[in-house]
This record gives C-alpha cells, structure tokens and sequence, in this order.
C-alpha cells in the first residue's frame, strides 16, 4: 500500500470515537447515538472497536518487535468522554504495544459537560490526558436548547471548575451562527467563557446543511444568522479575544502563550503525517503525499482488516492546492510571486488580503472567516497563469 512507503508510522494519531449520548439534527459528523449502537451491536460496541482499533494498527506495522515514538494523540468523536476509564486504559495498552508513549508530549481528549464528573477528571489526569477540550458552544439557554445541548447551566460551571483544578492545559469550544443568536448574546457568552481564562478557545462557525429542517420552518429559517451578520460575530470574536492577550493562530483557533495545540497545528503542516483511527477518520501521509479513507459504516470499519475505504495519491497541482488552503488557514502567508499580481493586489485593496511583508501576504484576520471565498479566487487566478 502506498502509505507503507513512510520510514516509520506517523507520530501523530487521531482516534475517532463515533458514539454520542445524543445525535444532534444538525450534525454532519460520522457518529451515532448510544441508544443505537448498543440496539445493534448489543450493548458491546465500544469492546468491539477497541478489537478493531488493536487490528488496524497491526496491520500497518512491518516491524512488531519496535516501537514507533508517539509525539500526540487526540481523542475525538463523537463523544469519548463516554469513555469510562478502564476503557481509556485498555486503549493505551493497546497503544502501547506499537508506540513507545513514554515520549508523548500532547494528549486530548474532547469532552461534553454532562459526561463528566470529578472523579472521571482525576482519573483522565492519572491517565496522563494532558489537555481537555469542552464543548461548550454558548452559554446562553436559548441558543443552548437550539444546539440540542445536554448540559445545564450549573453542569457547565461545576465541569470547567473542576477541569481548572487538574489541568493546565485546556479547551473551550464557542459557537457562531446559533439561530436566535445576536450580538449581545454572542458576548455575554464570550464574557463568560473569558472569566474562566482558558489557555484555548476554539471557535466555529455553525454550518447547516439546505435541507435541514430548520430552513424548511418558516418559524425557524429568519432565525438563522445571514452570512453578513455571522461574519461580523467573528470579527467581534476576533476583537475580543486578541484584545485579552489571544494568539489567533488559525482560522479558528486562539491560544494564550505556549497553548497553541500541537497536535491540530500538526494537521496544517503538509510536510509532516498523521495517521486517523476509527470509522470515518482520515490519515495523511507526506512520503508519497497520500490521503487515506476509513470507512464510513460501523459494521465494515469493525470487520475491515484495515479500517481504509479507499487511498489517494495526491498530483502536483494537488499538493499545490493542499498547501495553499493550509497556509491560508494559519499565519504563514504565501508568496506574491506564485499568483496573478493583480488579483492579490486587487484583493488587498479589498481589504480582504493584508501584505506580511514586501513578498508575502495573508489573509486580514477579521475576514479569516470568508477564507474558502479567497481561496477560490486565488486558486483561479493561479489556475489562469499557467
């Protein structure tokens, strides 16, 4: 197989854990409800995609008798905070029998209020999870119940107070663009949210994909923030945030000094790998650029000697457009000299685009949220030099 080219197994592994209390209506990722799961797989899904889990990664290794270095691992899903903490252990001993964890500088687990309590955060930290991140989404009622959210009020208090006790290191998730939400909500949650002083805030913009109910409702769709006033919430985000001493290091991402995650900067950087565990992941592999599929449904990803659906091999002009994207997406800016010196320049007039210095440019931050818009306009004005 084509990512078996790499010297070694990526040091970077995400591990995608598709199981939620609740399928939310909105949400597009590759997860189900507990309630189903277990309805199909007799309450031992979780056992069984730890087996799979343990198959997948010996099928990658050409070498069982060493260890590969493991710098980050991330727990997403889904919600892996449905974990209980033998569970966790059983996967690390997993882990363990392929990488050496000793060296791990980076561990995340994302996290939803109501699935935590203090002895489940004591036992997170003995485990050496090193970063938490809580999806906490808004913290007004309103917009909460619009979202499907589970927690209470009081729940998401009591959870950050106890994740600040035991870890340093920690993520709040914020959400833009709840129907219902204005300005004055957008910051009395951002209030809320700063009074925590969080190392990181993550904060994304709510997709809805036409067909969902919501537009189908007349009483709903005026509801829905309009593209105009969504971009203005995150220029307030973005005001507010750097104004608190906040790197904006990626398009939606902030961190205080030294917080920056290691391992999402990692999915940015298009020379170096990851490999993606569990159904609907992805891996990336740099030598030869290489993108791996993992397949969708439960059943197949469970039975698959090797969890991928598919792998492709990127061209040139795929690798070129991959970069350009990721360094949009972060402060690394790009060069004049590759692109149609009147479009960047007309762009910059725009105010849409800002010089870092006399060779390169980068998108201005208050419009870091129209970033697929520029893209498109930049890939066809590189597109028509050639």
């Amino acid at each position: 197989m084509l990512f078996l080219h790499e010297p070694s197994i990526p040091e970077f592994v995400y591990i995608h854990y598709p199981v939620c209390q609740h399928h939310c209506s909105y949400c597009d990722f590759n997860v189900r409800s507990r309630k189903s799961l277990a309805a199909e797989f007799s309450d031992s899904f979780t056992d069984k995609w730890l087996e799979a889990i343990e198959k997948h990664l010996q099928s990658l290794w050409r070498d069982s008798s060493k260890q590969s270095i493991l710098r980050s691992l991330y727990l997403g899903g889904g919600t892996p905070s449905l974990l209980e903490p033998e569970q966790l252990r059983r996967l690390l001993d997993i882990l363990s029998k392929f990488y050496d964890l000793s060296k791990l500088e980076e561990f995340s687990l994302e996290a939803n209020p109501e699935n935590l309590n203090l002895q489940k955060i004591q036992a997170y930290r003995d485990l050496k999870i090193s970063r938490l991140s809580l999806g906490v989404q808004s913290w007004e009622p309103i917009e909460l119940k619009r979202l499907e959210r589970l927690a209470t009020y009081s729940q998401m208090e009591k959870c950050i107070e106890d994740i600040r006790g035991y870890f340093e290191n920690f993520n709040l998730d914020l959400m833009i663009g709840i129907p219902n939400q204005n300005i004055e909500s957008l910051k009395r949650s951002l209030d809320k949210l700063l009074s925590y002083s969080p190392p990181h805030l993550s904060v994304y913009l709510l997709t809805i994909a036409s067909e969902h109910i919501w537009f189908q409702s007349k009483t709903m769709k005026p509801l829905i923030p309009k593209d105009e006033l969504a971009a203005e919430f995150y220029e307030i985000v973005s005001q507010r945030l750097g104004a608190a001493s906040y790197e904006h290091y990626e398009v939606s991402n902030f961190a205080k000094s030294s917080y920056r995650s290691l391992h999402n900067s990692n999915y940015w950087n298009t020379r170096s790998s990851y490999l993606g565990l569990g159904p609907g992941a992805h891996s990336y592999f740099a030598n030869p650029p290489t993108r791996c599929f993992n397949i969708l449904d439960m059943k197949s990803w469970l039975e698959s000697e090797t969890g991928f659906a598919e792998t492709e091999k990127l061209s040139e002009e795929q690798q070129a457009i991959e970069e350009m994207y990721l360094r949009l997406r972060t402060r690394k800016g790009l060069e004049f000299s590759d692109f149609d010196a009147s479009l960047v320049g007309q762009l910059v007039d725009e105010g849409l685009l800002e010089r870092q210095s006399s060779d390169t440019f980068s998108i201005a931050e208050q419009h870091w949220a129209l970033l697929d818009a520029i893209a498109g306009r930049l890939l066809r004005g590189r597109l028509a030099r050639k």
